[in-house]
Formats: structure tokens, sequence, C-alpha cells
């Protein structure tokens, strides 16, 4: 449950890289990252829970934007190069399967020695 959070709070910050001119952007713009990229946005004091929950996903986010051309911003994950929330929740489990230790590993660790 905690991946697909994720992958529908990513493409909130996907909707503010693509479009710039949503009231929404424009009210995070001007709140956290004014004269900066959404990119270099920093949390800030006091963030709302919005911000600090699009700003949780944003390191993940950017490892899955590819610059096209012309300045064009695309998604790796997807044939078409929008974002989509399979694409993300996929690649969400992947990153929480490299962190779990191996069932090999595991079994390592909490065998009795005798």
């Amino acid at each position: 449950m905690k991946a697909f959070n994720r992958a529908l709070l990513a493409k909130q910050g996907w909707r503010l890289l693509k479009k710039p001119q949503s009231l929404l952007s424009q009210i995070m713009r001007a709140k956290y990252y004014n004269g900066l990229s959404f990119w270099d946005a920093q949390l800030g004091s006091r963030p709302s829970l919005t911000w600090r929950s699009i700003f949780e996903v944003r390191d993940p986010l950017l490892s899955g934007c590819r610059l096209g051309s012309p300045n064009e911003l695309i998604w790796h994950y997807s044939n078409k190069g929008e974002y989509t929330v399979q694409s993300a929740y996929k690649l969400e489990i992947q990153r929480v399967r490299q962190q779990q230790p191996s069932t090999s590993a595991m079994q390592q660790v909490t065998e009795p020695r005798l």
C-alpha cells in the first residue's frame, strides 16, 4: 500500500513539472521554490503535508526522468514517455525488494549454531 501511495504522490510531482501553469504548480512554486527549479527546492520550515509528501518522493521521481528534445521531460519507465502510476509502482516495489535482505541471508542470520 505504501508503494502505491508513493507512486500517486510522485504523480503530483510529475504534474508540477509538466504543467507549470496549473494553479497547484503556481501555488507550490510561489510558496516553496520561488525562483528555483523543482529539483533545487528545499523542504523549508513548517512545510505543508502535501509539500512534505511530494518532496519525499522527489528523488525516485528524478531517477525516472529523462530530458528529451527540446527540453521535454520524458518518463523513462513507460513506452510513451509519460508518467504512469503503474510504472512508478513497479519501480517502487523493485526498490523496496532491493532494500530487503534476501531469504538466504536471513537464514544464515537466524539459524542457531549447535
